[in-house]
């Protein structure tokens, strides 16, 4: 099972330790970011591991990466160096993992960790887009078989996601790290067990002295609480909702509600695309059973379905799709419940004397479309 990792950007050990307590139980692991700290913390991070008692991963970030390190490359180095000194027998006491950037060549670093059983991952990162050859770019960085290979790269759109999904079954078996930041990129996150990543990078949110630690980390607790990270596997159902830009939108937090209460195998999660035809050969290629589909989609999804409700025909949109056997199916739950919502109103504003104008006689939604339910989400205008 992929790993849940807590970046800890705050700036003092003291205050991390907090945060860690705070977190504990949704984590798995910790990375201490040391570039974040103050510089008179950095000279104390050596028994971190022991006082965190969760394997930790020793980042000393360089502002090309992405960090906050200013200083020379020697004293970045001197630090790793100084955090590895004095390993104990006991490992819990000792940095578990210790990222490299690719283009770090510090043999004396790399034996010390390997001597002292610390896990080199051995770091990518792209702020500008997504790697045409992203397989060949991943094979590139591993030097040694016992390195844990990771990239982070920046989609732009949804088909640099799928060139992320594609790398991730080419290099099936590899121990690999592999993310796509931003928001487009979420999936990448919470479908760290299906990406085959190693683990999955979290930051704090609410807690005004924790900065994010990269553009689109989740909060541990949503990871968890929201989308179930801890129960997601290969049998999972994958849902969603598509459109763009989609920054804002309730639907997962609906409709995963609904599948963890009804105990449903399924995750339901955003898919911001400003090309339908992008997100369709998305979800044929990840095997997305079902979407809500919202602004601008709703009418250009019409010549994509295979078959359409009779609310679609008339309407002239289409807000929910299914996986069919022979293609999409859409329908359109927006009429049904806008319907539904203007006699209530009505109802109320008459009294309750008439029969007719009792909550009771009010109709409500359509029923569900047929398809897979209750495993196909319910639409919406998202």
């Amino acid at each position: 099972m992929a790993k849940v990792c807590l970046c800890l950007t705050g700036k003092t050990l003291w205050r991390n330790l907090q945060i860690i307590e705070k977190y504990r139980e949704y984590i798995d692991m910790v990375e201490l970011r040391v570039d974040c700290l103050e510089d008179t913390e950095r000279l104390n991070i050596r028994p971190f591991p022991e006082q965190a008692n969760l394997p930790v991963l020793l980042t000393i970030r360089r502002k090309q990466d992405g960090g906050y390190w200013e200083g020379g490359e020697s004293a970045r180095i001197i630090r790793f160096a100084k955090a590895l000194a004095f390993a104990q027998t006991d490992q819990r006491c000792n940095f578990s993992y210790i990222d490299i950037e690719e283009d770090v060549n510090v043999p004396s670093i790399e034996e010390a960790a390997r001597a002292f059983g610390t896990r080199i991952i051995r770091s990518f990162h792209n702020f500008h887009g997504t790697d045409s050859d992203l397989t060949s770019k991943m094979r590139s960085l591993r030097r040694f078989g016992d390195e844990i290979i990771k990239a982070a790269v920046t989609p732009t759109n949804l088909l640099d996601v799928l060139r992320v999904w594609r790398t991730s079954r080419e290099l099936a078996g590899v121990e690999k790290i592999l993310i796509s930041l931003g928001y487009s990129g979420l999936c990448t996150r919470v479908l760290a067990e299906r990406f085959g990543s190693y683990l999955t990078f979290t930051s704090v949110k609410g807690e005004s002295d924790f900065p994010q630690a990269a553009d689109g980390h989740l909060d541990p607790k949503e990871l968890i609480d929201l989308y179930h990270f801890r129960r997601l596997n290969e049998k999972t159902d994958i849902l969603g909702i598509t459109g763009f830009p989609l920054k804002v939108t309730d639907s997962p937090r609906i409709h995963n509600t609904i599948y963890n209460n009804e105990h449903f195998n399924a995750v339901y999660l955003p898919f911001p695309a400003e090309s339908l035809a992008s997100f369709l050969v998305f979800a044929d290629e990840f095997g997305i059973r079902g979407a809500s589909v919202t602004v601008p989609h709703k009418e250009t999804v019409l010549p994509h379905l295979a078959a359409m409700s009779e609310d679609v025909k008339q309407i002239g949109a289409c807000n929910t799709i299914v996986r069919g056997a022979d293609g999409w199916h859409g329908y359109n739950t927006d009429a049904g419940g806008f319907a539904a919502s203007i006699l209530a109103l009505i109802a109320g504003a008459v009294g309750t004397s008439d029969p007719a104008g009792t909550p009771d006689s009010i109709p409500g939604p359509p029923p569900p479309p047929p398809g897979p339910p209750p495993r196909g989400p319910k639409g919406g205008p998202g």
